[in-house]
């Protein structure tokens, strides 16, 4: 990342891709060509609204792996009028549940179901959705 004071941040890197790379990446190229503003989910952080700005396939694939660099440009406009909240909030991973979430913080699941209202089904959360803690 690269802390530019009031302009943009940019946030680069690089990415791997296995198994069925192609597919993925053809993914990741459709919300490139998007040109929309959304936000990006990074360790540790709050969401931060951002254009993606940038996306090449590093060297040459290989046998069920491709590694590709990425930009994203932030979103000035967006990022201070967004959701983003100084609120905890966890982002849910590939098998989290509501109650596996609320056993992790000390939180009652009832607790998790009133601060999140859009949750229907407390065993089948979507991956990279975010729920409230407080």
């Amino acid at each position: 990342m690269q802390d530019l004071g009031d302009k943009p941040m940019v946030i680069t890197g690089t990415g791997e891709l296995i198994g069925d790379y192609m597919e993925q990446y053809a993914k990741l190229y459709d919300i490139y060509i998007d040109r929309t503003s959304g936000l990006l989910y990074l360790p540790e952080l709050a969401p931060i609204c951002c254009y993606f700005t940038g996306l090449e396939i590093v060297g040459k694939a290989g046998p069920g792996l491709l590694t590709y660099s990425f930009e994203f440009s932030e979103d000035c406009e967006n990022t201070s009028n967004s959701i983003i909240s100084e609120r905890s909030y966890h982002i849910v991973s590939a098998y989290d549940t509501l109650y596996t979430i609320a056993l992790k913080y000390g939180i009652s699941a009832e607790t998790l179901f009133e601060l999140n209202s859009s949750v229907t089904d407390a065993l089948n959360l979507t991956e990279g959705d975010i729920i409230w803690l407080e």
